[in-house]
């Protein structure tokens, strides 16, 4: 069984609400991919003396509107696909309801 791809999920809803505003897909193609990401990688000492790398993802999936809001998640099992559409949806909806931002 395939794992669950919340950016997939995310094209594939806009994909559907193209399709039935009768958009064409280069009208909104750019709305599918981020126009900016910032992988971290951060080493801390844990409490017995052992050294983790936790990584950290900021995305940037449109800033035509303003300034990227973006999702935050905060989780051991975040990865790059869930910020990358939660980033997306939060410029989907301040597009729709008017507000000046990006995500």
């Amino acid at each position: 069984m395939a794992k669950y791809n919340p950016l997939e999920n995310m094209t594939a809803v806009l994909d559907e609400a193209a399709k039935n505003l009768g958009l064409e897909e280069k009208d909104y193609l750019p709305m599918k991919t981020a126009e900016r990401e910032l992988q971290v990688s951060i080493p801390m000492v844990m409490d017995d003396g052992t050294v983790k790398v936790f990584e950290g993802f900021r995305i940037h999936h449109s800033t035509v509107r303003g300034p990227a809001k973006g999702g935050i998640r905060y989780h051991q099992n975040v990865d790059k696909n869930e910020v990358r559409a939660l980033a997306g949806w939060m410029a989907l909806k301040c597009a729709v309801v008017g507000i000046p931002f990006g995500g």
